[in-house]
């Protein structure tokens, strides 16, 4: 999911590191935006492992049902995961050539018009006006 994000937002990073952004910032970027939806099942996923937890109560020997230690290392586990799989398409992000992203994304783009950008500060827009004849 991270990787495919990634590639649908080549041109906005592409214009950030022309922009100045460095390629750590990037990658926190990339991974933070990777790990928001990994936070929130997280989340979800434990308050329904506690309300069912009296559901198998009866099956659990040498575990308790809401044993902290279980639910912890499987947090950890599952979120370690999660940081290596967002942290492998961020790394390619941040290696991108910004010119050759901007580039590329500007000529797959169909125009019936004249091409623009306009940077103010670090937030950019490209677009495309008609030009009145």
């Amino acid at each position: 999911m991270t990787s495919y994000a990634v590639s649908r937002q080549t041109q906005e990073i592409g214009l950030r590191m022309a922009l100045g952004a460095g390629q750590d910032e990037v990658v926190r970027g990339v991974v933070k935006q990777g790990m928001r939806p990994v936070v929130m099942g997280l989340a979800v996923g434990l308050v329904t492992a506690c309300a069912g937890a009296a559901l198998v109560r009866s099956l659990l020997f040498g575990v308790g049902a809401l044993d902290p230690i279980a639910f912890g290392g499987a947090i950890a586990v599952l979120r370690s995961a999660a940081v290596a799989a967002c942290y492998v398409p961020a790394r390619h992000a941040a290696q991108l050539d910004p010119v050759g992203a901007l580039r590329a994304e500007w000529n797959r783009r169909p125009h019936a018009g004249h091409r623009f950008i306009v940077v103010i500060g670090k937030t950019a827009v490209i677009g495309t006006y008609l030009a009145s004849t």
